[in-house]
């Protein structure tokens, strides 16, 4: 009976110690840990965020025929080339005290008579405009002078018919004789050349 009692007490001083310094370990089937064992799942196309669909666009769809035809107008489209739509007119006016002066309104309401009128480009500046009104005018009277009037040409046509008038008669002059075949000639054309100078208005003396 002392030798169970004896080695009761050693077992129980030895598991008294082990319980101090080793501690007894109990395995769980779970832990209560802080953090979820749970792995967090990636996110869907269902589950995107609201800003991410506002900035996704959305296209309509369209057939690969349609999408060809859109691609090759979008291709040809020409290029647009900025200029200045229009045009407007300048007037080139004289007034009343001598002096002459460009003017974007008409000349009867700045006391001044119109001298000329000019076709340039709208939206330019005035100054510009005027260069160009000017070029036009210079232009003109260069054309002018190189043509002579028609009373120019007239005056010259009815000198040339005089002398030619006064050619045929000098041939008779002092009751000159001449054949035929020239007298015959003369006469007819006496007659165009008289013709010619009614038409014309010339001069008879």
């Amino acid at each position: 009976m002392v030798i169970i009692l004896f080695w009761t007490a050693v077992f129980f001083l030895l598991f008294q110690f082990l319980k101090r310094h080793e501690g007894i370990s109990i395995k769980l089937p779970f832990s209560f840990s802080a953090r979820s064992a749970t792995p967090a799942t990636e996110p869907t196309m269902a589950q995107t965020s609201d800003a991410e669909q506002n900035s996704q666009i959305v296209l309509p769809h369209v057939p690969v025929q349609h999408a060809e035809r859109i691609v090759t107008q979008v291709d040809q489209e020409p290029a647009v080339v900025s200029s200045p739509q229009g045009s407007v007119t300048i007037y080139r006016c004289k007034a009343y005290s001598g002096g002459i002066f460009w003017s974007s309104a008409h000349c009867g309401s700045q006391q001044a008579l119109i001298d000329r009128m000019a076709t340039v480009p709208n939206g330019l500046p005035f100054e510009q405009q005027v260069q160009i009104a000017e070029g036009q005018r210079v232009a003109a009277m260069a054309l002018y002078d190189q043509q002579p009037s028609a009373e120019v040409q007239r005056s010259d046509r009815c000198v040339a018919l005089k002398r030619e008038r006064e050619t045929i008669e000098s041939r008779y002059t002092n009751w000159q004789w001449q054949p035929l075949e020239v007298i015959n000639p003369d006469q007819t054309r006496m007659k165009g050349l008289r013709a010619e100078q009614a038409r014309l208005g010339c001069p008879t003396q």
